[in-house]
């Protein structure tokens, strides 16, 4: 864990690079910051398998948004299942007064699926967060976005790390966790320490097989 969180401050550049970094998760919702994050830890990911190579330089642009927008695409084609674990939020909105469907024949329904999927939906989210550094380990050396959402690819991924996963499981729990550590520094710290410890998770990618 200890080199996972450090290797960072190994670049004198680390400042402006963690600063920058901090901002893009602040403005993630605008999502083509988030597309340059992402595009970024998919070149830490590669970089940092090279023993005591710097951070890479968020330049160039292109190359950024190119790999981050493959990455997204393979994330969002194994992790959509997991937007079932809100069935029950959005079933209520519907089936709760002033909702459209309040005392309805089918509100009934409505609840009985949302409770029976919402456990894949979590179970799911449980499975997008495991692969989360195998994805980022074959986004840096992908060509196009199948590369990284392959089947294939993935199963000989996690193949190759079987016997590492468990271990890499728990230090990508721990380093979600110590992201919320900025969350006692205003608030706004949170992107800061996420993004760090983002980079602790692109480290960890570079390591697996």
């Amino acid at each position: 864990m200890d080199a996972l969180l450090a290797f960072p401050f190994d670049d004198p550049g680390w400042p402006g690079k963690l600063m920058l970094g901090g901002l893009f998760l602040l403005l993630g919702p605008l999502l083509l910051p988030l597309i340059l994050v992402l595009g970024y830890l998919a070149a830490v990911a590669h970089s940092a398998a090279v023993e005591g190579a710097p951070l890479p330089a968020w330049r160039p642009w292109r190359q950024r948004l190119r790999d981050g927008g493959r990455l997204l695409l393979a994330m969002l084609v194994w992790g959509w299942p997991a937007l079932l674990l809100f069935s029950t939020v959005v079933v209520g909105m519907l089936v709760v007064p002033p909702g459209p469907l309040a005392g309805s024949r089918l509100a009934g329904t409505l609840v009985d699926i949302a409770w029976l999927v919402q456990p894949v939906g979590l179970a799911w989210a449980l499975l997008a967060f495991l692969l989360l550094p195998l994805q980022l380990r074959l986004s840096a050396g992908a060509d196009s976005w199948r590369d990284i959402a392959s089947p294939a690819q993935l199963w000989r991924a996690l193949r190759a790390n079987l016997w590492g996963l468990p271990v890499a499981l728990l230090k990508e729990l721990a380093l979600f966790l110590l992201s919320f550590v900025g969350l006692f520094l205003a608030g706004i710290g949170l992107a800061f320490t996420s993004f760090w410890c983002l980079l602790g998770l692109a480290r960890l990618a570079s390591e697996l097989k």
